[in-house]
């Protein structure tokens, strides 16, 4: 199972599944005439492969920004018994009060027993924008048993 880092606005995105796919760079890019799909392989018109980092059927967990808080003063505020997490309360009246107390870490870091969002790679696919080849990676949102953690 993978980790993907994603914005504390795409994370509510997600959550509310107004957010079904991602973009992320091919890395080397490849030059303007972009890829060709040889099997289930991707290349390019040199005949370098290049691989993609998902395929379909992968499980990745969503890595957001988190802290974690014993203190019982602030059970009020855990999602999860003790686990916060900013998209849950970003752009919120009661955000300030909850920020006295967590200091936010970053999703970089977030280990896996932490997370509560899990996805499930539908298909992958390529996409040129900006002068920039992209891999698009649609998901859909599953539970934690269906990922099984």
């Amino acid at each position: 199972m993978k980790g993907k880092v994603f914005s504390t606005e795409d994370v509510q995105a997600i959550l509310t599944m107004s957010k079904t796919q991602f973009l992320e760079d091919i890395k080397p890019q490849p030059d303007s005439r972009g890829l060709r799909t040889t099997n289930v392989q991707f290349e390019d018109w040199h005949g370098r492969k290049v691989k993609c980092p998902y395929k379909e059927g992968d499980i990745l967990y969503v890595r957001e920004t988190w802290d974690y808080i014993e203190d019982t003063a602030y059970d009020e505020w855990a999602s999860n018994g003790g686990w916060f997490y900013k998209a849950d309360y970003w752009g919120k009246s009661d955000y300030e009060g909850l920020t006295e107390g967590a200091r936010f870490k970053s999703p970089v870091s977030m280990p896996i027993h932490a997370a509560r969002i899990f996805l499930r790679v539908k298909s992958v696919g390529t996409f040129y924008k900006n002068d920039n080849w992209n891999w698009v990676v649609e998901f859909e949102q599953i539970t934690k048993e269906e990922a099984g953690r």
